[in-house]
């Protein structure tokens, strides 16, 4: 068999063993571990969690409905779309990173001035 034979063997195969994910599945999975991560932080089990699969406003509304205040306050960089969103939550300010022109976020404690 030549490469591109074996490569469309391997595809065929593939398509007819595994379960595909509708979008639907694929944005709930994205969302259970935002979740999931968002929490190590919040715990202090990790410094911080980031994704190229879910937005800032994701995070932020999942801040909210953990008790979360969003202290309307953010930075940007303006000419990479960075943008910075400050929210207190459990007593701690983090800060939610979103990066526009690559894609994803992260969130991790807010530094103190």
């Amino acid at each position: 068999m030549t490469p591109n034979e074996l490569r469309q063997k391997a595809v065929s195969e593939a398509a007819t063993t595994q379960p595909t994910m509708t979008p639907e599945d694929l944005r709930l999975e994205a969302l259970a571990q935002m979740v999931q991560g968002v929490r190590s932080v919040l715990s202090g089990q990790t410094e911080r969690y980031q994704s190229t699969a879910v937005s800032a406003a994701d995070v932020i509304a999942f801040l909210e409905s953990e008790g979360g205040e969003d202290l309307n306050e953010h930075d940007s960089n303006g000419w990479q779309w960075d943008a910075w969103f400050f929210v207190r939550c459990q007593g701690t300010e983090y800060v939610v990173g979103a990066k526009g022109y690559y894609g994803g976020v992260y969130i991790e404690q807010r530094e103190p001035w």
